[in-house]
C-alpha cells in the first residue's frame, strides 16, 4: 500500500511539472507575441483564439468524462444584503462610485458645455430669449409630483407594477441629486442603454445644457439659479424627470424581454425596436413633432407643452390612422390598444362612481353635490363638477374631442346655463 501511494504520488508530480511546463511554454508564447507584435486588432485577435481553446478544451473534457453538468454560479448579492453583511465596506463602495460619477457627469457637462459654446450670436439670442420665456412654467411646474397622472398616466394605469416601482424612485430621486445621478449612471453603464439610443428611446438628461434634452415642463436653466427657489425646482425637475426615465426605461426592457424571447432582436428587426421606442416616447407624453423637431424649443417657448399635445392628439388619432395599420408592427398596436383601453377603463369607471357618490351621499339641492357632464359639446365634457370646481381627470385629452365634437356639430353647450348655441361664426372666437 506504501509502495502504490508513493508511485501515485510520483505520477501526480509528474503531471503537475508536465502541467507547468505547458503554462510556461504558453506564458512565453505569449510575451514573445505582445513583445513582437504591435497592432491592436492582432492582440484582439488573439486573446479571442486564447479564450475559443480554453473554451474548447473545456467541452473536449466534458465530451470525455461524459460530466455535462453545468457549472453553479455563486448567487449575487443585492445591495440590502451586501449592506446588512459588510455596512463599512458598503458604505466606501458607495462613495467611491459617487465620486466616480460626478467625475463622469463633470466631464460630459464640460464637453457638452464646450459644444453648445460654440452656437452662432442669433442661437445665442434665440436661445435665451426661451430661456427666459420658460422661466414661468419651470415655477408654475415646481413642487408637485405630477408625472405619473399627467405625462406618465397612460403607463401609470396600463403599467401598476412597473408604476408601483417608479413611485418611490421619484421621491428618491426629488431629495436626492446622489440617488438621480446613480440611476442614470446606471442605466448608462446597461448593456441595453446603446439599444435603447439606436431605438430613439427618450431619456430626459436635466444636466444637458441643450433645452431639448429636458422635459418639456422644466425647458429653463435659469429657473434653477434663483435663490431658495432653484433648490425647489432642482428637486421638481428630478422627480418628475426621474418618474419618466423610470418607466420608459422599464417599459423598453419589458418589451425587449419579450422582442428577444421571440429571437427578434435589433439587427434583424430594426423598425420594430424603433416602433417600440417612438410608442414609449408618445405614450410618455414625449411625441415625436415630426417636420417641427429642430423648433422644438421655439415651439415650447410658444406652447406650454407642444410634445404633450403631439402625444395626446397621436394617442387619439392612431385608431382613426391608415398608416398607423399600415406602418407600426403588430406587437406595438397590440400595446396601444391594451393601453389605451385600460386608460378609458380607469377614467369611466372613475366617473361612474362619482356618479353613485353623488345619488348615494349627497341631497338633491346640494350646490357641491358631484356631477358628470355627457354631453360633448360643453367644456365640462367628462369632468367631475363639484359646486365650482371641475375635475379633469383626462391628463389632457378632453380639449381634443371637446373640440371636435362641436366642429362636427356646429353647436356648443355652455356651462353655465346649459344652453345649446349655434356657431354660425359671428360670434367671438
Amino acid at each position: 500500500k506504501q509502495r502504490e501511494v508513493s508511485d501515485r504520488e510520483k505520477e501526480l508530480k509528474e503531471q503537475i511539472a508536465k502541467e507547468r511546463k505547458a503554462i510556461a511554454a504558453e506564458e512565453r508564447e505569449a510575451n514573445k507575441f505582445y513583445q513582437e507584435e504591435i497592432d491592436p486588432a492582432a492582440k484582439i485577435l488573439h486573446t479571442i483564439k486564447k479564450n475559443n481553446e480554453r473554451e474548447l478544451a473545456k467541452i473536449n473534457e466534458q465530451l470525455r468524462t461524459g460530466n455535462f453538468e453545468t457549472e453553479q454560479k455563486t448567487p449575487a448579492l443585492k445591495n440590502k444584503e451586501l449592506k446588512a453583511k459588510f455596512p463599512e465596506l458598503y458604505k466606501k463602495a458607495l462613495e467611491s462610485k459617487d465620486a466616480l460619477i460626478k467625475a463622469k457627469i463633470d466631464k460630459e457637462i464640460r464637453i457638452l458645455k464646450n459644444k453648445y459654446a460654440n452656437r452662432t450670436k442669433f442661437e445665442k439670442i434665440r436661445d435665451a430669449f426661451i430661456e427666459v420665456a420658460n422661466v414661468p412654467r419651470a415655477l408654475m411646474s415646481s413642487v408637485d409630483f405630477s408625472a405619473p397622472l399627467r405625462q406618465g398616466i397612460i403607463p401609470t394605469l396600463a403599467h401598476p407594477s412597473l408604476a408601483a416601482k417608479a413611485f418611490p424612485e421619484m421621491f428618491r430621486q426629488a431629495f436626492s441629486q446622489k440617488n438621480f445621478d446613480r440611476f442614470f449612471y446606471d442605466v448608462k453603464e446597461h448593456p441595453r442603454y446603446d439599444v435603447s439610443q439606436k431605438s430613439g428611446l427618450s431619456l430626459a438628461d436635466p444636466h444637458d445644457p441643450k433645452l431639448s434634452a429636458k422635459e418639456e415642463m422644466f425647458m429653463s436653466n435659469l429657473a434653477e439659479k434663483i435663490p431658495l427657489i432653484g433648490k425647489l425646482v432642482r428637486g421638481s425637475e428630478r422627480a418628475y424627470v426621474g418618474y419618466l426615465n423610470k418607466m420608459r426605461w422599464d417599459l423598453f426592457n419589458r418589451y425587449l424581454d419579450a422582442f428577444e424571447g421571440e429571437g427578434k432582436t435589433f439587427e434583424n428587426s430594426p423598425e420594430l425596436y424603433k416602433a417600440a421606442g417612438d410608442y414609449i416616447n408618445t405614450a410618455t407624453g414625449r411625441g415625436s413633432l415630426g417636420k417641427f423637431e429642430e423648433s422644438s424649443k421655439v415651439l415650447s417657448a410658444l406652447f406650454f407643452s407642444p410634445r404633450l399635445i403631439a402625444s395626446r392628439v397621436r394617442l387619439l388619432t392612431n385608431a382613426v390612422n391608415p398608416n398607423f395599420y399600415y406602418k407600426v408592427p403588430k406587437e406595438i398596436k397590440v400595446e396601444y390598444f391594451k393601453d389605451m383601453a385600460k386608460f378609458i377603463g380607469v377614467g369611466v369607471s372613475t366617473l361612474a362612481l362619482a356618479k353613485l357618490a353623488s345619488s348615494a351621499f349627497y341631497d338633491d339641492d346640494d350646490k357641491n353635490k358631484p356631477t358628470v357632464e355627457t354631453d360633448p359639446r360643453s367644456s365640462d365634457f367628462m369632468k367631475i363638477k363639484s359646486g365650482d370646481t371641475r375635475y379633469d381627470i383626462w391628463a389632457g385629452f378632453q380639449p381634443y374631442i371637446r373640440i371636435a365634437a362641436q366642429l362636427m356639430s356646429g353647436e356648443r353647450k355652455t356651462t353655465t346655463t346649459g344652453e345649446i348655441q349655434t356657431l354660425t361664426g359671428k360670434q367671438r372666437f
